[in-house]
């Protein structure tokens, strides 16, 4: 029997001190789900730049996923948000989990200055907000680990017919201060689920054989 298309849900471990990460709970709370019809495979990935790809790319060999949807978290977002770009830039105070800081440094010297997500963003930002949470398109996704990540695995798809896209999700509720905006990881996790039903229709995949 035919398989359902496939889709690689990636998310980070906790970084910058804190305990815990809504992106990568999601990933861990969806893989082996079916949403409209494709199976999920969930896995979290270091929140260090090359490494990150590194696994992520490992695990694309593997499975040979129809589409790529990377999560990360944006503290002091109140929308779960759709990427439309990674540009290729790492530029950012914040250390990597390795210690690792990054400034004004190209991702890849000879590549383009950015590269777009090939996912639905404006439909899939529509099909959160339909969850009754806030979703919304966003321009970047940063010049942190997340847009390292995005504008790598573009790269490294570009051409194969694979999608790939990236969200961004609040802060989780109960981790950060009371004027901070959050969400639960139950509306987040509902609202990603949407998103990927809606990359899935767009894409109208046939049934892998």
């Amino acid at each position: 029997m035919p398989d359902a298309p496939m889709v690689l849900l990636t998310g980070f471990d906790p970084f910058g001190g804190a305990s815990r990460n809504p992106s990568g709970e999601i990933a861990v709370a969806l893989d082996g789900a079916a949403v409209a019809g494709a199976r999920v495979r969930g896995i979290v990935l270091p929140t260090v730049y090359d490494a990150s790809v590194e696994v992520a790319l490992a695990e694309v060999e593997r499975l040979r996923p129809d589409l790529v949807l990377m999560l990360g978290v944006a503290e002091g977002r109140r929308a779960v948000t759709v990427e439309r770009l990674g540009i290729n830039l790492d530029d950012s105070a914040a250390a990597d989990n390795r210690g690792q800081r990054r400034a004004e440094q190209p991702i890849s010297p000879a590549g383009p200055a950015a590269r777009f997500a090939t996912v639905p963003v404006r439909a899939m930002a529509d099909a959160i907000a339909a969850t009754g949470v806030d979703g919304a398109v966003s321009t970047t996704a940063g010049a942190f680990v997340c847009n390292h990540l995005l504008y790598s695995v573009l790269a490294a798809l570009d051409g194969s017919g694979t999608r790939a896209g990236f969200v961004h999700v609040p802060a989780l509720e109960g981790t950060v201060a009371a004027d901070v905006p959050a969400m639960s990881l139950e509306a987040m996790t509902a609202a990603v689920s949407a998103a990927i039903a809606a990359a899935v229709a767009d894409a109208g995949w046939p049934a892998r054989a």
